[in-house]
């Protein structure tokens, strides 16, 4: 059985020290009261950096295998414009569990939100906690990346060497070769957006914006 497989199958929660493991009030109510896990029972254990190991759950944690490190499946980028009434939080939780290593929120002429400076710290916690919570339903050892909310027209900087690639209905059909790629909001990117990277088509016609920000991380994880 290969090592991936074998993590699929076991619970996962994340530790700063694989080698000195130290489990969480919360991630041990999690396991033994909500998932019902007995002590004693295997579980994985991972750093968030690719590398996992088994250990017996306790209140003290018991290795019970050697590290493994699982390679990563390549670099993949879906910057995403937040709309009214949908929370990011939804976004980077799927994009996280389809595989996404680099995920960057953006500001647009049209975007509906603007950011409080002052509230993103809090933002930016709360956003990386939702991500380690992915990380665990899906059994990814990689966290991604997850970057503060950047200005749409720095993009083709911040991205690079990834070409980027600007979703549009008029746009090519993504290939293999394609990583990067940047949702717009509701109303669309503008004309001088749209003309920061190559458009590429998505699938289904006109997607709303958080449909076509999962539509792009499922069309990236796939290649």
């Amino acid at each position: 059985m290969s090592s991936a497989i074998e993590l699929r199958k076991l619970p996962l929660i994340f530790v700063e020290d694989l080698s000195k493991p130290k489990i969480g009030e919360v991630d041990f109510h999690h396991l033994s009261k909500s998932l019902r896990i007995e002590l004693g029972s295997v579980i994985a254990i991972s750093d968030g950096r690719g590398s996992w190991s088994k250990a017996k759950l306790g209140e003290n944690l018991e290795l019970v295998s050697d590290a493994v490190v699982e390679p990563q499946t390549g670099e993949s980028c879906v910057c995403f414009t937040p709309v009214k009434n949908e929370r990011p939080e939804y976004v980077i939780q799927k994009l996280t569990e389809l595989g996404i290593s680099r995920i960057i929120p953006l500001v647009t002429e049209r975007s509906i939100i603007r950011w409080d400076e002052s509230k993103i710290e809090k933002l930016m916690a709360k956003w990386t906690s939702v991500a380690k919570q992915a990380c665990m339903q899906s059994r990814r050892v990689w966290f991604p990346t997850i970057e503060r909310p950047h200005p749409v027209a720095d993009l083709p900087v911040t991205v690079a060497p990834q070409p980027l690639l600007v979703a549009d209905p008029t746009g090519r059909q993504i290939t293999t070769e394609d990583s990067c790629i940047a949702i717009g909001p509701e109303g669309g990117f503008t004309e001088a957006e749209l003309n920061l990277g190559e458009r590429v088509c998505l699938p289904g016609g006109i997607l709303r914006a958080e449909t076509a920000a999962v539509a792009a991380a499922t069309l990236l994880s796939a290649r």
